[in-house]
C-alpha cells in the first residue's frame, strides 16, 4: 500500500509507483490516486489533453499517463484493510507533504512490525526527521525505513 497526502506531482513517489506496479499489478494499491499517472480518458479533445499535459514538468514525458485503469484495485475500503492488515508493508509516498490514515496505521501494528517506508524526494535533499514527522513521541519503533531518493 502506498499511501500519499495529496494526488499531485511528486517524482520519487511517482516513478516508485510505476515501478511497485509493474512488479506486483494490482496487488500494489495507491491510495490517493494520482491522476496525471494514469490514462486519460477516450474522448478527450486535443486541447484537453495538451491542458492535461502542460500541468507536469516536460508534460509528463516518462511517467504521465501511462498507468492503465486497473478496476481490480481497492481503493474503496483501505481503512478497513488497514485494520485487517492485509497490507505487507505500508509506503508513506510524499512524507512532507501529507501522512494519511497516520493513526489507522499506527494503530494495526505496522510501526511495532518494522513495516512502513517513508519516501522523501523533495528539492531540499534532506532526511525527513522525527519532528517533521511528529515521530519524536512515538517511541523507540516509530520509524522502520527512511528512504530519500535525491533527484
Amino acid at each position: 500500500l502506498m499511501l500519499s497526502g495529496h494526488g499531485g506531482v511528486d517524482y520519487v513517489r511517482d516513478l516508485a509507483l510505476h515501478g511497485f506496479r509493474r512488479l506486483l499489478g494490482h496487488h500494489f494499491v495507491d491510495f490517493v490516486r494520482p491522476r496525471h499517472l494514469y490514462r486519460l480518458p477516450s474522448g478527450m479533445s486535443p486541447d484537453q489533453v495538451a491542458a492535461e499535459g502542460a500541468q507536469l514538468y516536460g508534460r509528463g514525458f516518462t511517467i504521465g499517463h501511462w498507468l492503465d485503469h486497473d478496476p481490480r484495485i481497492r481503493r474503496d475500503n483501505v481503512r478497513e484493510r488497514l485494520a485487517s492488515r492485509d497490507f505487507d508493508l505500508v509506503i508513506f509516498g510524499s512524507a512532507l507533504r501529507g501522512l494519511p490514515l497516520w493513526d489507522e496505521v499506527e494503530r494495526a501494528g505496522y510501526f511495532d512490525e518494522g513495516r512502513v517506508v517513508f519516501l522523501d524526494g523533495e528539492d531540499e535533499s534532506r532526511w525527513v526527521d522525527d519532528a517533521a514527522l511528529g515521530l519524536n513521541d512515538r517511541g523507540p519503533n516509530g520509524i522502520a525505513n527512511r528512504t530519500s531518493l535525491p533527484l
